[in-house]
């Protein structure tokens, strides 16, 4: 998290700290930082995430989430006004993300390919 927010060197600078993402100055102790890790939910199978991807790395804009809680918190991901991401709704209505995402590819509105029920092709010869 330091690295990538400091060291123009590291793979993913432009990404972080190209971008102005900091890390707050009392998370560059790791003894802080471990202390707001364990009080604030952490668990192996959790993965550090910003809340705001537009905001720094600090204990009021991050939070401990699942894979899937953190892809879906990405910037490039298309939500709905009331920022539920459009592919969790395609999940709940019965809408594989793959069709999801090819749809949108090929121009549907977020909306439309989330809810469009999926087509049954009849079989042929009967």
């Amino acid at each position: 998290m330091v690295a990538r927010c400091q060291r123009d060197s590291h793979t993913s600078f432009e990404r972080y700290g190209g971008k102005g993402i900091t890390v707050c100055e009392n998370w560059k102790s790791f003894d802080v930082f471990l202390k707001w890790a364990a009080e604030s939910g952490y668990r192996d199978d959790l993965t550090l995430d910003r809340v705001d991807n537009a905001q720094g790395y600090q204990p009021s804009n991050c939070r401990w989430a699942t894979r899937k809680e953190q892809s879906a918190n990405r910037a490039t991901v298309l939500k709905r006004s009331d920022g539920t991401p459009w592919f969790q709704i395609a999940e709940m209505n019965g809408i594989d993300k793959h069709l999801y995402s090819g749809r949108v590819r090929h121009g549907w509105p977020p909306e439309k390919a989330a809810t469009q029920p999926k087509r049954i092709l009849a079989s042929r010869g009967q």
